[in-house]
């Protein structure tokens, strides 16, 4: 008989040098497939979203985030090889500050965020919950040497 479960998520916590790098692990149930600008519209809000609230106009390096540019082109952010869907983003030692948006927790498609060596409160997992990373492929989160 099959777990009546639908999504299993799995959070470990692993200790590295002293910095704790949250790994989620996680499966989502099957939906119905986005449009390439349904897809475009939902991660530019998303990272519209993450430039506001962690202080994005003192970034060291912001290269596109203000343009209306295809955000696959967006310093720090890694697409499918399709080159439409964000699977991870790197914005490590960026001069981030403050919190990250809820909004930027759903990107669908992403498996990876590296935001080392910031100054995030609270590491940055504003709003970051297992039913929100759930709806994401997310695999690897680094919120280490954060303030």
């Amino acid at each position: 008989m099959a777990l009546p479960w639908r999504l299993v998520t799995l959070l470990l916590v692993t200790w590295i040098r002293g910095s704790c790098v949250f790994c989620l692990v996680g499966r989502r149930e099957n939906r119905t497939p986005m449009t390439a600008n349904g897809i475009e519209s939902l991660q530019r809000r998303a990272l519209h979203a993450l430039w506001k609230d962690a202080g994005g106009d003192r970034w060291a390096n912001a290269d596109k985030w203000t343009s209306s540019d295809r955000v696959c082109t967006w310093y720090g952010t890694t697409c499918t090889n399709g080159g439409s869907k964000i699977t991870e983003i790197d914005l490590s030692f960026n001069r981030l500050e403050g919190s990250i948006a809820r909004l930027f927790w759903t990107l669908p498609f992403l498996q990876k965020v590296n935001l080392r060596g910031n100054h995030l409160t609270h590491h940055g997992f504003n709003g970051l919950t297992m039913e929100n990373a759930s709806t994401a492929p997310l695999e690897w989160v680094d919120l280490t040497e954060n303030s």
